[in-house]
């Protein structure tokens, strides 16, 4: 979606480091509403569920992906 600029992110956590994506509308200049989402324990970034991220930043809201700390698919 052209209309999503997708960012990567990292901070700490417990002593690990959790990694995912800031989405948000493409040109937006004012607070926004926002939504976290993480996946589940099976699941990695590239499944389906950024697709739903991608379609709440083109709707409007921030959101906040995160991966859980296990190996996977991994922002780097």
């Amino acid at each position: 979606m052209e209309c999503v600029i997708q960012t990567p992110i990292a901070f700490p956590s417990q002593g690990a480091m959790l990694r995912g994506f800031l989405l948000a509308p493409a040109g937006a200049s004012t607070p926004l509403p926002a939504v976290i989402m993480a996946h589940g324990t099976s699941a990695t970034i590239g499944m389906v569920a950024i697709e739903y991220a991608r379609v709440f930043a083109a709707s409007g809201l921030a959101v906040s992906f995160v991966s859980n700390s296990s190996p996977g698919d991994r922002p780097r």
